[in-house]
C-alpha cells in the first residue's frame, strides 16, 4: 500500500481524484476506521500520546470541526503547499527562535 500526502484541502477528494496525476498510476481511496488509523500510527513506532492526539484530531475533522469554516470560506489565489513555502517558511525561518 501508498499513501501519498496531499497537499491541502484543493487535493482532498473523497474519491481520490487528483490522486492519479501526481502518482502516475490509478489510485484506490479506502477509508479507514480511527481504530485502522490507530493501528498503522502504533506499528509505525508513534506512542500513545502521539496516537491518541492523531485519532483525536481526525475525529474532529470527521465530526464537522471545520464545517462552519469552510461553508464560509473562499479560496485565495495560493494553494495551501505554495503558500507554506513562499510566506510561512520565511516567517519561520526569520523568526528569532531558528537564529
Amino acid at each position: 500500500m501508498l499513501a501519498i500526502a496531499r497537499a491541502g484541502p484543493a487535493d482532498a477528494r473523497p474519491d481520490g481524484g487528483g490522486d492519479e496525476r501526481r502518482a502516475g498510476w490509478p489510485v484506490a481511496y479506502r477509508p479507514v476506521t480511527l481504530d485502522e488509523l490507530a493501528a498503522g500510527i502504533r506499528s509505525a513506532g508513534a506512542g500513545d500520546r502521539v496516537v491518541r492526539d492523531t485519532t483525536d484530531v481526525f475525529a474532529a475533522h470527521a465530526g464537522g470541526i471545520y464545517d462552519a469554516d469552510w461553508a464560509v470560506a473562499q479560496l485565495g489565489p495560493t494553494d495551501f503547499a505554495t503558500w507554506c513555502r513562499t510566506v510561512l517558511r520565511s516567517r519561520a525561518q526569520a523568526h528569532p527562535a531558528w537564529s
